[in-house]
This record gives C-alpha cells, structure tokens and sequence, in this order.
C-alpha cells in the first residue's frame, strides 16, 4: 500500500489516538456506547468451515505448520476485546487466515479527540485501511480510506444513531435493540447502510435458559451477521450463510494453536 508521507503521518496519528482512547466520554446518539462501560472482557474464537463444499484452505503449501488443522477444517482464530479506558470504552477485533496470511484488526473507541473506528485488512502484497471519526456535532461521519488503489476522503451525513460494526454486537449482546431496520458503517463496503435484525430465542444447552440468536440482513437479503448468545455470552457466529463458522473456544486453546500453527513461539 502506497501513501505520501503526510498520510502516513496522519494516519499513524489517528491510530495511535484511538488506541490510546484518551480522554473519552459519551457521543451521543450518532455513537451508542456499550451498556457497562466499567467491564472488560477477552474472547477467544475458532474460524471453521461447516460447510460439505471444499474449503479455501485445500492445497496450501505454505511453511506454518496447518496440516493438522486444515485437515479438520479449521482455517483461522478471532479474538475479541473489550477495555475500559479513563471512564470510557474501547472495543477490539484481531482475526487472522494464517493460510492466506490475511489480518483483520479492527479497533472503535469513544473520545473527544478521535471517536470513531479504525479497519485495517493486512495481506501479503495488498492492504485496505478504514478510518471513521463523528463531526463535533455528531451528525456527520468522516471516512478516510486507503489502499493500494490510492486514498480517498469523504463525508457521510447521518440521520438519527448510528452504530459501528463492534458497538452494533456490544448491543445486541446486552438486548440493547429491538428487532427492525438498524443504521450501521459497513466498513468492507465503505459506506452507510440499512441492516435489518431479527431475534429469536432457540432452544440448547446454556447456563441462563434458552439461547438468543440474533440476526442482521442486508436490503437484499444477503446475511450481514448472526451471533449466537447464552445470556451475555457470545459462543458462536457467522458473517455470512455457509462456510466460515466462529466457534467460541478457552483462552488456553487459542494460545496452543496460535504456538502449534507457527504464529507464536512457545
């Protein structure tokens, strides 16, 4: 990816804002922040493919050790974060396809000098990076994006709450939201969008009663998301109909495979 010097420097100011999250406090409607800003929390997840059709990871021939794990159509790790910084909160996403080298890091973050979300996708050769921060007065999102394809800058003006991808799961995992059309930033596609939820309570093991399922469509009616809840506890989603499955698994478990597939050293 290609940039001058002075996005660059903009850029590396801007992240390291949001990841430093200082001096945050609520947005407002055009932000809506998670329901208890005091809990932290660290979710580890197993990508699989559940689908009869062959996987994208059949024939690789890389040097990371993913024999095994491919074999058992086990293609890539998620780890969720969510922090509590000086009063506020920041929200984290790390995925990675070891097999296509491919990264996904995501980070949102409310504060006075840098609300808003950063999306960097990281592959070999190639790169896309996201960043969206709210106007002063909230009714307006800033969208820079870069890529190899060059940089771009625009404004979106919004219309009433709008929620970013992490803040959108951090409230359908409290029962923040009612079914019906909710407005998001669809980072993958750059832009504004209409997403429509549907909840439904399903029946399985859990600790708290019945499971909560939670679904968000396109206008289309393409999948956007569906996330499978045990009380507050996320154990399961999916981004997409078929194929690629997260599967919630222990902390210890994704630090082993992050070591037996050559990502870490023991």
């Amino acid at each position: 990816m290609k940039t001058n010097s002075r996005s660059r420097s903009w850029l590396s100011l801007g992240l390291c804002l949001s990841l430093a999250a200082s001096a945050l406090q609520p947005l407002g409607d055009s932000c809506p922040a998670p329901a208890d800003p005091a809990e932290n929390r660290c979710e580890h997840f197993l990508v699989e493919w559940d689908s009869d059709t062959a996987h994208p990871g059949i024939g690789y021939s890389g040097d990371l050790n993913l024999g095994e794990a491919l074999q058992k159509a086990e293609l890539g790790l998620v780890e969720l974060r969510r922090r509590a910084v000086n009063g506020g909160w920041q929200l984290e996403q790390d995925v990675i396809f070891p097999f296509e080298d491919v990264r996904l890091m995501v980070v949102e973050s409310a504060g006075r000098r840098n609300p808003g979300l950063i999306w960097r996708e990281i592959s070999k050769g190639a790169g896309r990076t996201v960043f969206a921060e709210w106007g002063q007065q909230g009714d307006q999102l800033s969208v820079r994006e870069w890529s190899s394809k060059g940089s771009t800058r625009r404004t979106l003006d919004l219309n009433g709450t709008l929620y970013l991808p992490l803040a959108l799961q951090e409230a359908v995992r409290s029962s923040g939201l009612q079914a019906g059309p909710i407005e998001v930033f669809d980072p993958l596609r750059g832009q504004l969008a209409t997403w429509h939820l549907e909840l439904e309570d399903v029946a399985g093991e859990a600790n708290n009663g019945n499971l909560r399922q939670a679904e968000f469509y396109r206008t289309d009616g393409s999948l956007a998301g569906r996330y499978l809840f045990d009380g507050t506890r996320l154990v399961s989603f999916r981004w997409q109909l078929g194929g690629l499955r997260m599967r919630r698994i222990a902390a210890e478990e994704y630090a082993q495979r992050r070591v037996l597939w050559g990502l870490d050293s023991e």
